[in-house]
């Protein structure tokens, strides 16, 4: 409870370790969270803004579920994109009721959606294909030289110039053509949706060695057959779950300010995150412990260390 009430939340707002600008999420609507489906979002807020006084009763629940939440996260000093996740519902369903009621009037083309329609299938089951032989190439080939070609961090900007120069092509031609707006609208939607997919099948599995854990546990697996030992020692924010959700050994933590890494009564492996580091890395150093490999997971540098020998107890 005290670790819920005050450092996940009262310290988390007033002080959290992943301070950013009052405005970070804002731009975040359109990349990390909805993507370009906030644009009818935020069509939405201003329809409900203009029909104020006849919108349904729906409205004021769903704006509720959103303005009261969004306002705490946007004043708070820790901001992550997950953080707004419980606000995702409510944004749904006010964007899916707009372009409901906008788009539902407008009639298509019964052989240009049979062809979309067609078109689309094909690039998902191609999409769905790639993204097996690439999951396969991650969990059993592993080549050093294809991971370095599927970067994320080179590949992402280009992927994302790819897709809006597509989108922007599809709005042009839609703008010069007699195709209805509804046929436009639903022809990039479902190029979004590919492109999604793309991101789901082979983005999201290239950032795996960078953002997950499971390269960081499956060291500290190996590391612990390789010494006998089932237990890690580690400061209380890198013993979250979140960080050991694919290990397979035992996680002892305690306050800094507890922990005598002198003991002899502590595990002999020991991981640092971030700050700790700098900090607790040289009186590690001096309790016996020496450094084995540096990994980052979820984007924070985490050092491990191994005390080879036992250290005189104090």
């Amino acid at each position: 409870v005290e670790n819920q009430v005050s450092g996940e939340t009262v310290n988390r707002f007033l002080k959290g370790d992943h301070g950013n600008p009052f405005w970070y999420y804002f731009p975040r609507l359109f990349t990390s969270l909805m993507g370009p489906w906030a644009f009818f979002f935020i069509a939405s807020l201003v329809n409900l803004w203009r029909n104020r006084g006849h919108n349904g009763k729906f409205s004021a629940p769903l704006l509720g579920w959103i303005i009261f939440p969004f306002a705490i996260f946007v004043l708070a000093h820790g901001k992550r994109v997950p953080y707004l996740l419980p606000l995702l519902p409510a944004m749904c369903l006010l964007s899916g009721l707009y372009v409901s009621s906008h788009l539902s009037p407008y009639k298509m083309s019964k052989t240009y959606l049979r062809l979309l329609v067609t078109v689309l299938s094909i690039a998902v089951a191609l999409l769905v294909l790639l993204g097996v032989l690439f999951s396969a190439h991650i969990a059993i080939i592993h080549s050093p030289r294809l991971d370095a070609v599927l970067d994320y961090k080179a590949i992402s900007p280009a992927i994302w110039f790819a897709a809006a120069f597509l989108i922007t092509v599809f709005l042009l031609l839609f703008i010069r053509s007699r195709r209805t707006w509804a046929e436009g609208c639903l022809t990039v939607a479902l190029a979004i949706l590919v492109i999604h997919l793309l991101d789901f099948t082979v983005i999201r599995p290239a950032m795996e060695p960078v953002k997950s854990a499971r390269l960081f546990t499956k060291k500290v697996d190996n590391l612990m057959k390789s010494v006998g030992e089932n237990e890690l020692l580690a400061l209380p924010d890198l013993a979250e779950p979140e960080f050991h959700v694919y290990a397979h050994y035992n996680v002892v933590t305690g306050k800094k300010s507890q922990i005598d890494l002198r003991s002899t009564n502590l595990p002999r492996v020991l991981a640092l995150k971030d700050k700790e580091i700098q900090t607790s890395g040289p009186v590690a150093i001096a309790a016996g412990y020496q450094e084995v490999f540096d990994v980052t997971v979820t984007k924070d540098p985490v050092r491990v260390y191994l005390r080879k020998e036992p250290a005189t107890s104090h």
